[in-house]
């Protein structure tokens, strides 16, 4: 781990957020979201912890970490979704896919209420649950 890394892992809020790993490059390779930022991204660098060979190989690559403090838990996994959509980033390998989130449909206002799933909910006067990942 550099110098400048260190320095930046010592200013981490306390609050939710959602967290960039980048490379020497600047490339972000990896997004991930946590309920506190300075324990979640901190863990990644503690010399105790166990990691499978994809996480070591993750950690060897981090050059810099930026972060994006949130309101709350779920502000960050919604978040993160929509970062990994954006920069794709080659050690996320859940939620890259260009498919948006889905939505659970129910028509009260026809004369057959209807239940439905969609990816676009729209202002149609229907009622929306959601967003569901899977």
């Amino acid at each position: 781990m550099n110098k400048k890394l260190e320095e930046k892992l010592k200013t981490l809020p306390h609050s939710p957020g959602v967290y960039f790993h980048k490379s020497s490059e600047g490339e972000i390779i990896y997004v991930g979201k946590a309920a506190v930022l300075r324990n979640r991204v901190r863990q990644y660098f503690q010399d105790s912890r166990l990691r499978d060979a994809k996480t070591t190989a993750l950690v060897n690559e981090i050059n810099d970490t930026d972060w994006v403090e949130t309101e709350s838990e779920i502000d960050a996994l919604f978040l993160e979704s929509e970062m990994v959509k954006r920069y794709m980033p080659r050690y996320n390998v859940l939620l890259r896919d260009d498919k948006s989130q889905s939505f659970v449909r129910i028509d009260m206002k026809s004369l057959w209420p209807t239940v439905s799933f969609t990816r676009n909910p729209s202002d149609d006067g229907a009622e929306y649950y959601g967003p569901f990942y899977n």
